[in-house]
């Protein structure tokens, strides 16, 4: 049960990301769909939610963030589908890269 509270406050980040990217994108302006989200503004974002992670409680909201981002975790039900729907965007090596980004939070 405590996993799944640490999972579900790490994923409202990813959560509070894709409504930040819907809002600003979303006016009519398709053709601009694939400029959402970089990579770059995602690691700012998850380096500013690390930050102020407890550290007793870093460790499993990274393992939950990385579970996550490989397809190992399933996207809790009270996440809105968008949230999948950015990350679908990501190739392989970008979730890759963020799931390794991840890690040097742990050092």
């Amino acid at each position: 049960m405590h996993a799944k509270i640490i999972l579900a406050l790490f994923l409202g980040m990813t959560a509070f990301l894709a409504v930040q990217a819907d809002h600003h994108h979303d006016h009519g302006h398709d053709d601009h769909e694939h400029e959402e989200l970089t990579l770059e503004k995602i690691k700012e974002k998850i380096k500013d939610y690390a930050d102020k992670t407890p550290v007793d409680q870093l460790t499993e909201r990274v393992q939950a963030g990385r579970d996550y981002l490989l397809g190992k975790g399933a996207r809790p039900s009270h996440l809105p589908a968008r949230v999948d729907r950015h990350l679908s965007k990501l190739t392989a090596a970008e979730k890759q890269e963020l799931a390794d980004y991840l890690l040097t939070f742990l050092h």
